[in-house]
């Protein structure tokens, strides 16, 4: 299995927003403020 690591795309987000909210627990995470956070912890 190939894996290919590359920046996250806008399309990308509501997957990511899910990942985040259910693997990582932060729960303040959301659609509308993802971007901000992502970049913060960056």
């Amino acid at each position: 299995m190939e894996v290919i690591i590359r920046e996250i795309e806008v399309n990308d987000y509501p997957e990511v927003v899910s990942l985040w909210i259910n693997v990582l627990g932060n729960r303040k995470v959301n659609l509308d403020n993802f971007f901000r956070v992502y970049r913060e912890n960056e």
